[in-house]
C-alpha cells in the first residue's frame, strides 16, 4: 500500500461518523446523501453499510460510478473516493412505511444495505484552492 492510500484508509477509519456519497442516474442527474457505517475492508475495498434513500440505491442499480467525501468539519480537510459499486446487498426491513419519493410509487418499509465499493481513485477533499490531483 503506497503512503498516500495508508494516509486515506487511516483518516476514513478515524472519521466513520459522517460520509456525504453522490450518485447518478442514467442521463447524469446527480444526488448526495450524508449517511455513516462506512469501513475499509482491504486495500481498495469498501462497505457501506446504512439507511440509504430510495434514490440513492435506485441510481447505484443503473449507474454503479460512485463518489464519496469523508472530512473533518472542523479542518475542513478530508479524502474524496472514486469508484464503482460491485454489490448492493439488501439487510434488515423496519416496521412501518415510507411514502414512496414520486408519486406513482407505493409506500415501502424503510431498508438498510450495504454497498461494496471498489476504489479506483483517491483524491484530497478540502475547501478553497487545490488541484484534485490524483493520490492513487
Amino acid at each position: 500500500m503506497n503512503q498516500s492510500l495508508d494516509q486515506a484508509k487511516k483518516f476514513v477509519q478515524q472519521h466513520t461518523s459522517l460520509a456525504i456519497i453522490g450518485t447518478a442516474d442514467q442521463e447524469g442527474f446527480p444526488h448526495l446523501a450524508m449517511e455513516s457505517g462506512i469501513r475499509w475492508v482491504s486495500e481498495r475495498r469498501l462497505e457501506f453499510e446504512s439507511w440509504f434513500c430510495l434514490a440513492t440505491i435506485r441510481n447505484l442499480r443503473e449507474n454503479p460510478k460512485v463518489a464519496i467525501a469523508i472530512f473533518d468539519p472542523k479542518t475542513q480537510k478530508g479524502y474524496q473516493l472514486l469508484g464503482q459499486i460491485e454489490s448492493i446487498k439488501e439487510g434488515a426491513i423496519m416496521d412501518g412505511y415510507i411514502s414512496g419519493e414520486k408519486p406513482d410509487e407505493k409506500a415501502i418499509p424503510p431498508q438498510s444495505y450495504r454497498l461494496e465499493i471498489a476504489i479506483e481513485k483517491i483524491l484530497p477533499f478540502s475547501s478553497g484552492p487545490h488541484s484534485d490531483s490524483s493520490l492513487s
